[in-house]
């Protein structure tokens, strides 16, 4: 069976788990990871008003060699001041220090989807992050639970995989999103 989920380009590693964020018990922290690092290039919403994870991972995104994406869904960690960015940055240097591959923690990118307003649970993160580091695997239900921790209000995961043969190499290209109510299509927010 082909793996047709995030883990599908290879040296990618993936997990998603349920650390309590929502009451829903669905999984709602993810993380990606290229243990190698990879080059990196990202696009942020053009609103005016942003999270503390777009905030630090607009600074991260500069060093172009990323190492794994973390990201929580239930709590949008927007419009939370200082404390959201000392909690984003957080759990970028606690992915950092776990992954143990010699990723800074300016090499981790953070995404927050959810509640606005509301302080993340930290503790509840914290458990989270090291539980999904603890379960990093290249398999396709790793993919698709990475997947599943990214949504809120979306009834179906969404992703495509394309592999495609560049100068007689097969190269395969992967990509997950969430989105269910986009309210701004012009605000560039996926």
């Amino acid at each position: 069976m082909a793996n047709d989920t995030i883990t599908a380009p290879k040296g990618f590693l993936a997990a998603g788990v349920h650390a309590g964020i929502k009451a829903s018990g669905q999984p709602d922290i993810g993380i990606l990871v290229c243990p190698t690092g990879a080059r990196a290039a990202a696009v942020f919403t053009t609103n005016k008003i942003t999270s503390a994870p777009v905030q630090v991972s607009r600074q991260h995104i500069k060093s172009r060699r990323i190492f794994a994406v973390v990201v929580n869904s239930g709590n949008a960690n927007a419009c939370t001041g200082r404390q959201g960015l000392k909690d984003a940055m957080e759990m970028c240097r606690l992915a950092a220090a776990l992954l143990g591959n010699k990723a800074r923690p300016d090499q981790i990118l953070v995404a927050s989807t959810g509640i606005i307003g509301h302080r993340l649970p930290m503790d509840n993160v914290v458990k989270g992050i090291e539980t999904a580091c603890g379960q990093l695997a290249a398999t396709p239900s790793a993919g698709l639970a990475f997947s599943k921790a990214i949504m809120t209000t979306d009834r179906k995961v969404k992703l495509a995989v394309r592999r495609i043969v560049v100068g007689g190499e097969q190269v395969t290209i992967a990509g997950t999103i969430k989105g269910a109510g986009m309210i701004g299509p012009r605000m560039a927010t996926t």
